[in-house]
């Protein structure tokens, strides 16, 4: 059984029972989901009076398929993760009991854990986060949808981390496990894009961009769909297409001023790097140092990292001060778990600090 099919089954009982508290707690769950992508503030707060209603009632499904949104909310439409992780590791523990054997949205908490530890610190945790997923694989069969959501899960790790050659591997069974479904595939090939342009592909880049622009717009994803435009832009400025790119670009602008939620690092990666492409660094850095601001503060050191390192190398291209983002940098490193990595790289640049 799906989780939606429980929910409608849920509904009915309610409706026949003419239990009000359980009809209003589900109002108010969809009426928080009809309203994330909008409000995601007022969406939390529908959310957790539902939830508070559940725990009266000591209806322990309900009350965890909400906290389940709950992070849906924080991780993709606020994009803060501040206070989730204790949040998410209370609840996957809490769901691994035996009354829980069978309710449908047990291994989507374990998708929220995965996801907020890879966006916490996805070197430090991948431990924790190999972990999960196992126990992910153990749960879900081809034939769900939490399958498709399991395939991404190793794909972004594998991006966060910098395995491309791997995450690539992952990203094609990502897509190949989603045949039919719009929206995983709009994802899908927007990764592939990226991840084209990281190993400059850039014939690939062009046909995965255009597959990603088609399924976003399928499935009316504009988060997805103003990514996928700038990679198309990206791939026209290389040939030397200025002014077509500048149409699509413009495209994506448009989309962007009718889009509520924060959009996530790839569409980011993608506008800096379409100025890199049309030799516009400063730009590029401009972009890179706008979300920056929208990642301070929320816990989300893996993009923190990447993007401090992006401010770095264009400033050091631009011969621009960099002493006060190493420090800034530095102060991040003390709150990875597994800080190596960036400390090697900021020695890089202390080092050519010091012979300028």
């Amino acid at each position: 059984m799906s989780i939606w099919d429980w929910i409608r089954d849920r509904e009915q009982q309610a409706e026949t029972d003419n239990d009000l508290m359980r009809m209003e707690m589900h109002r108010l769950f969809h009426e928080a989901l009809d309203k994330m992508e909008t409000d995601p503030d007022e969406s939390l707060e529908l959310l957790n009076r539902s939830r508070q209603m559940a725990q009266f009632r000591q209806d322990a499904w309900w009350f965890h398929l909400v906290n389940h949104w709950d992070l849906q909310i924080r991780l993709h439409f606020k994009r803060d993760l501040t206070y989730t992780l204790q949040m998410a590791t209370d609840i996957t523990e809490a769901v691994h009991d035996i009354l829980f054997m069978q309710f449908p949205q047990r291994t989507c908490l374990y998708e929220d854990l995965v996801n907020i530890y890879t966006e916490i610190d996805a070197e430090g945790y991948t431990k924790h986060i190999q972990s999960a997923l196992d126990f992910m694989e153990q749960q879900v069969t081809p034939q769900v949808e939490c399958f498709m959501c399991l395939q991404d899960l190793k794909a972004r790790h594998l991006l966060e981390t910098g395995n491309f050659a791997a995450a690539t591997t992952q990203t094609l069974q990502y897509i190949q496990a989603s045949q039919g479904v719009d929206h995983h595939l709009g994802y899908g090939y927007a990764t592939l894009a990226e991840l084209a342009y990281r190993r400059g592909d850039w014939s690939r880049l062009g046909d995965y961009a255009q597959k990603a622009e088609t399924h976003a717009r399928a499935a009316d994803n504009k988060g997805c769909l103003m990514t996928a435009l700038i990679w198309q832009a990206a791939v026209v400025q290389h040939k030397g297409n200025s002014k077509n790119a500048i149409q699509l670009l413009e495209q994506a602008f448009k989309i962007r001023e009718n889009y509520t939620p924060i959009p996530d690092a790839g569409f980011f990666f993608a506008l800096m790097s379409l100025y890199e492409i049309a030799q516009q660094p400063q730009q590029a850095l401009n972009v890179a140092e706008q979300h920056l601001r929208l990642l301070v503060g929320r816990s989300r050191y893996t993009q923190e990292k990447h993007w401090r390192l992006h401010i770095l190398r264009l400033k050091s291209q631009l011969a621009q001060p960099i002493e006060k983002d190493l420090s800034e940098a530095r102060a991040l490193a003390a709150r990875l778990k597994n800080p190596l990595s960036l400390l090697a790289e900021l020695s890089m640049y202390e080092i050519s600090e010091k012979l300028h």
